[in-house]
């Protein structure tokens, strides 16, 4: 099978749309409060559009999974209760998603590889709901370090790790 990243456009955006409800609907039913307030929105998904920062992973022009990669820093991730392993620039990936028929096949894995590789920056970071032990437990596997907790604007916290790209 091949596969390929590229920037995301706005005929992507029904895919990644029901991607996000997908997701949602799946932390619901674990419990989990994260994605449940409407985030990510159609609002949001534009916006990574317009800005460049929504990538899609496809094969045969089907998206099977989508992120959002920003090199323009976080705010939320200027203070850690724990510490960050580096201190250089980043790239941030927000919104992680993989289609749910493609969840168990490791395609979430070339994915995040797909993007250490092609994006081209050396460190990245981060974070997902302390509950969310499925995110966790495929980060780890993925070699990203949990580095301590963060709290996002609307005071929720959240589980940060950070993986330096060594080459």
């Amino acid at each position: 099978m091949t596969y390929q990243i590229r920037k995301a456009t706005d005929t992507d955006r029904k895919a990644i749309m029901e991607m996000y409800r997908n997701a949602s609907a799946m932390l619901k039913e674990a419990g989990i409060d994260q994605w449940q307030d409407g985030y990510p929105n159609i609002e949001t998904l534009t916006q990574d559009i317009d800005a460049g920062t929504s990538f899609v992973y496809v094969e045969d022009g089907t998206v099977l999974a989508s992120g959002m990669v920003s090199t323009m820093g976080e705010s939320t991730y200027a203070t850690i209760n724990g510490a960050w392993g580096y201190d250089a620039p980043y790239a941030v990936i927000h919104r992680f998603v993989v289609a749910s028929r493609h969840q168990r096949g490791g395609l979430g894995s070339q994915f995040l590889q797909a993007i250490e590789t092609e994006i081209g920056i050396p460190y990245y970071r981060i974070d997902t709901h302390v509950q969310n032990i499925k995110m966790r437990r495929f980060l780890e596997r993925n070699g990203y370090i949990e580095r301590g907790e963060i709290t996002l604007l609307n005071g929720s916290k959240r589980i940060a790790y950070d993986k330096l790209i060594v080459k």
